[in-house]
């Protein structure tokens, strides 16, 4: 018998948003965990494009990599400048006027960059393109700049665990990334056991209004679920003949 569909797409819920925020919303009630102690800087990092990186100081740190927003959030991390533009409204910085707006990766504002003067960038995404990302660079030519897009034929259970495992290392938050972590592979493998093999999969994405088909290779948004979970794409002539599991992106 195969599992249920609501259960499956629980677990698709879950993974989505780990794979692409790098983490879950901590507790209603939980302290707010502390920054990086300053005696524990410096330190060299090695970030995800493979450059050596020396981090002076993270006490003011400017964020243009999405896929962290909520990390950031979640650990209370020293955030001055951000394109806000790109944060999900249930993101707590979303309205924080006193993170400096960047706007977004098309029409960047980098003279915010200039004002926040941070002494650390998390860079990345739609910010990795030589263009933003020097851009970005010349805006804080004194931050300890760490890259966080990595190869393009990097896994994404390879780039979460990296990626992961760099901001721990970059904010001293090693133990609570490790957790990470491992409730990210946990809801890999509760995907994995929800999904039920005979269902075919299609990915959709909704932008402007219209929706469009996302291919299972290197369609936007839902492709990454494929290789991750194993799933089986599905042809034109099995759409219509079902069953198939549906997996969006907005």
């Amino acid at each position: 018998m195969s599992m249920p569909r609501t259960l499956a797409a629980a677990a698709f819920g879950t993974v989505s948003l780990l794979a692409l925020a790098g983490c879950s919303s901590a507790p209603a009630d939980a302290e707010a965990p502390e920054t990086a102690a300053e005696d524990y800087y410096p330190i060299t990092v090695t970030d995800m494009a493979g450059n050596e990186v020396t981090i002076e100081s993270a006490e003011s740190v400017a964020i243009t990599d999405n896929r962290f927003f909520q990390l950031a959030a979640d650990w209370d991390l020293p955030i001055s400048v951000a394109p806000r533009d790109l944060m999900s409204p249930e993101n707590p910085l979303a309205d924080d006027e006193e993170i400096l707006n960047i706007g977004t990766h098309s029409e960047p504002d980098f003279e915010q960059i200039v004002a926040a003067d941070p002494d650390l960038v998390i860079n990345g995404y739609r910010f990795s393109g030589e263009e933003n990302a020097q851009g970005v660079q010349d805006a804080a030519p004194d931050a300890a700049f760490v890259e966080m897009t990595g190869p393009e034929d990097q896994s994404v259970d390879e780039y979460v665990v990296e990626s992961l495992t760099l901001m721990g290392e970059v904010f001293d938050r090693k133990d609570e990334a490790a957790a990470l972590i491992e409730e990210f592979h946990a809801a890999v493998d509760g995907a994995k056991a929800a999904y039920d093999t005979d269902s075919t999969v299609m990915g959709l994405i909704t932008s402007g209004g219209e929706i469009n088909y996302a291919n299972p290779i290197d369609g936007r948004g839902s492709s990454i679920f494929f290789d991750l979970l194993d799933l089986t794409p599905a042809e034109t002539a099995a759409i219509a003949q079902g069953p198939y599991v549906v997996i969006g992106s907005l």
